[in-house]
C-alpha cells in the first residue's frame, strides 16, 4: 500500500503560501543591483543624503537631485573603474596649483582624472566646488567619512578638500571641507600641507549653496 504526505489544512496551505513569497520576493530584491545598498549610518541615524537623492550614472559621475549639482564620485588622482574608485587620491599643497590641474583637466592637459580624456564623462567645465555645496553633501549619519559611502566609494576616511570659497576677510585663506566629520574650516592657500579635491559641475540653483557673484575666472568662486 502506498503511504501519501497528509494534505495540509487551508491555515497551513496559507501559511506555505506566504512562506514562499517572502523568499521569492527576497531572492529578487538580492538580485536587483543596488536594491540591498544604502548609505551606512551610525546608530540608526536618518541619513541626510539618502541614496535616492542621487542619480548614479555608469560613468562616475552621480548628480544630486536636490541641488542639480553633478559630482565626480572620485577624487582626483583616483580612477572609476566601473564599480568603485581604485587608486590614492592627488595631493596639492598648494590652493593655486589644485586651481590650475582642474583647468588642465578640463583642456585634455592633465589627466587626474583617469579618463583618459579631456574634462571627465564628456564634460568640460568641472569645477572646485565652493563650501556651501560641500555641505550640500555632507552626510550627518556617519563619519570617517562623512560621505553616502555608497555614492562615493572608497572616499579618503580623513582629509581636507579644498573648496574654492576665499575668505572675506583674508584673500590668503580658503575654506576647505574635512570628509572625516563633514565640518568646514579656514586654511591658508599656500602651506604646503597636502590637500585633497572632488571636482563637480552645474547646479539648478534652487538651493542655498548658490553664490551670490562670481569672484574669480573659469567659473572658480
Amino acid at each position: 500500500m502506498t503511504t501519501h504526505d497528509p494534505i495540509p489544512s487551508a491555515t497551513e496551505a496559507t501559511v506555505m503560501i506566504h512562506r514562499t513569497a517572502a523568499l521569492l520576493l527576497a531572492i529578487v530584491a538580492f538580485a536587483l543591483p543596488g536594491s540591498v545598498e544604502a548609505v551606512s549610518c551610525s546608530s540608526n541615524v536618518t541619513p541626510s543624503t539618502p541614496d535616492e537623492d542621487f542619480q548614479i550614472d555608469a560613468d562616475g559621475t552621480a548628480q544630486h537631485l536636490p541641488t542639480g549639482l553633478m559630482w565626480m564620485r572620485c577624487d582626483l588622482g583616483q580612477t572609476w573603474t566601473g564599480t568603485t574608485c581604485a587608486g590614492s587620491s592627488a595631493t596639492f599643497t598648494s590652493w593655486g596649483a589644485g586651481m590650475r590641474a582642474v583647468r588642465d583637466i578640463n583642456a585634455g592637459v592633465s589627466d587626474l582624472d583617469g579618463d583618459g580624456a579631456a574634462g571627465f564623462a564628456g564634460h568640460v567645465d568641472w569645477r572646485v566646488p565652493n563650501i556651501k555645496e560641500w555641505l550640500s553633501i555632507r552626510e550627518n549619519c556617519r563619519h570617517t567619512p562623512a560621505l553616502n559611502n555608497i555614492v562615493f566609494p572608497n572616499a579618503p576616511l580623513a582629509a581636507s578638500h579644498y573648496s574654492s570659497t576665499t575668505d572675506d576677510k583674508s584673500p590668503m585663506m580658503v575654506w576647505r571641507f574635512d570628509t572625516q566629520f563633514g565640518s568646514a574650516g579656514l586654511i591658508l592657500k599656500d602651506d604646503n600641507i597636502p590637500r585633497f579635491m572632488r571636482l563637480v559641475r552645474g547646479g539648478n540653483g534652487s538651493s542655498s549653496y548658490v553664490a551670490t557673484g562670481r569672484i574669480f575666472a573659469h567659473g572658480f568662486e
